[in-house]
């Protein structure tokens, strides 16, 4: 009955830390952060474990905690972790019903991490069809969390944080059309407008709807500049037979990664523009790049040995390979 309010406790803390300004990490870093270190994604960690996770995202502390229910009352404690020194605080418990939920976690959310901006009020959903939005992140299969994620959009239609995860779903499954018609369905008003018209040019590319998706994400980035836009729209120029006057890979990539220096999955794209345009020296240097932050990246390995065959550097070229085999 209440296996889903600990995630529900750590979304939502989330949630009001970051509409405070204050930069939490959210669940996406955190199952990255997983993953790394091979946990399962519900895993109940010891401290030690908590710290290295903390250490992956980037944080300087972590919050750790229980919730409880007996009956109808509801029990939240939580506890920070100071990353640096590995030192607890005190605990703060609040105590309620299960309909107070949302309130009862904004008031451990502003004693655990005090301060920031006022961010006013923020709509919450109904109860239920936050449950059923909790239980479809949590679910293993793709095909249980699209049954949870309908059954949040029944209970509340306007729930577009919902209709996002749902998009998600429906991208896992491989069904881009269902997918890219979850994302149109966010309103033009709603907060989640932009991310849905984002996830909506991911669906198009997926259907190889490249001129509606390079609309759609110019756009976009002429509105807001963001990396991962420009990624994308390296992305499509890499996949159609693109029009020079319209910007060569290469642009948009190297764009992107002057603004996300560090992520590995564009420095690779810009690598593998480069090789594709014969340039077999940016190539090498981009994916040495990509794979100094991910070395078990095998397509990377793969494609600097072509590179590095093309260089005439064949001794390193079949070292490369190795990797990329193991």
């Amino acid at each position: 009955r209440t296996y889903w309010l600990g995630e529900a406790v750590a979304l939502l803390l989330a949630d009001d830390v970051n509409a405070r300004g204050l930069g939490a990490i959210t669940r996406p870093a955190r199952e990255r952060a997983y993953e790394q270190i091979h946990l399962p994604p519900n895993a109940v960690l010891s401290r030690a474990t908590v710290i290295k996770v903390g250490e992956l995202v980037g944080a300087v502390q972590v919050i750790v905690g229980d919730v409880r229910v007996d009956g109808d009352e509801l029990t939240i404690r939580a506890r920070p972790i100071r990353i640096d020194v590995g030192r607890a605080d005190a605990d703060v418990t609040e105590r309620g019903t299960l309909a107070d939920l949302f309130t009862l976690v904004q008031k451990v959310a502003r004693r655990v991490v005090p301060g920031g901006s006022d961010p006013g009020t923020v709509p919450a959903p109904s109860l239920h069809a936050f449950e059923q939005y909790v239980k479809g992140l949590l679910a293993e299969h793709p095909s249980s969390q699209v049954a949870f994620l309908e059954a949040a959009l029944k209970l509340d239609p306007s729930y577009d944080r919902a209709r996002l995860a749902l998009w998600d779903a429906k991208t896992a499954q491989g069904d881009h059309a269902a997918a890219l018609a979850a994302a149109r369905a966010v309103s033009s008003s709603s907060r989640q407008a932009r991310r849905a018209r984002f996830l909506a040019g991911v669906s198009l590319i997926s259907l190889k709807q490249y001129d509606e998706a390079f609309t759609l994400l110019k756009e976009l980035q002429d509105a807001a500049p963001d990396p991962a836009i420009l990624n994308n729209l390296g992305v499509i120029q890499l996949r159609r037979a693109a029009a020079p006057e319209t910007g060569k890979p290469v642009y948009f990539l190297t764009k992107a990664v002057e603004a996300a220096p560090d992520d590995s999955d564009i420095l690779f794209n810009l690598g593998y523009a480069y090789a594709l345009d014969r340039d077999p020296q940016g190539a090498i240097y981009w994916l040495r790049e990509a794979l100094r932050r991910d070395p078990t990246d095998g397509d990377a390995h793969f494609i600097l040995a072509s590179a590095l065959d093309a260089s005439g550097n064949t001794v390193e070229a079949g070292r490369e390979r190795e990797l990329a085999v193991h």
